[in-house]
């Protein structure tokens, strides 16, 4: 089973990318954290321990439904530790044991900051210099856990699919 990670900052294309694997026809889990900011009607990029472990813990429940031999993942359990250190906060050990114990595909697809395609909106409120900062917290983290970072070019939709598929 291949359980295929898109990551980056906010706004780098991955809910683009996502959206038209699941237009193909490919098992796509989509981007938790947009519900639940919505949902808790947060208005800043800060986001506190009990916000970043209830959207690990759905990240959680999407790795372990997954039944099909290919799947990708608009961001991973990882990213929320990337936050969280971001954010000076606490990783809990249980955080850090369920990456250990629950592995992604070796190769992580990461998009690099954008400023060209990057927009604000509701959920994304970090301006595109938080972005890029996000971006070295997550090669950090993912690098913490042994995963191979590939990153995706930027290019059109269809060039960023076409290349992930081609390394997959």
């Amino acid at each position: 089973m291949k359980r295929i990670v898109i990551t980056g900052g906010p706004g780098s294309g991955k809910t683009s990318l996502i959206d038209n694997l699941s237009l193909k026809g490919y098992c796509c889990y989509e981007e938790v954290s947009r519900q639940l900011i919505q949902r808790m009607k947060i208005s800043s990029s800060f986001k506190d321990f009990d916000f970043e472990d209830e959207v690990f813990n759905l990240r959680k429940r999407d790795f372990l439904d997954a039944s099909k031999a290919l799947q990708f993942y608009d961001r991973s359990m990882i990213d929320n530790l990337a936050y969280l250190n971001k954010n000076n906060l606490e990783v809990s050990e249980k955080m850090n044991s369920d990456c250990e114990e629950h592995k992604y595909f070796k190769e992580v697809f990461i998009l690099p900051p954008w400023d060209d395609i990057y927009e604000t909106d509701n959920e994304r409120v970090e301006e595109y210099d938080e972005a890029v900062d996000i971006h070295s917290y997550l090669i950090e983290a993912y690098s913490k856990y042994n995963y191979a970072l590939i990153e995706v070019p930027k290019a059109s939709v269809e060039e960023r699919i076409e290349f992930i598929l081609n390394r997959i």
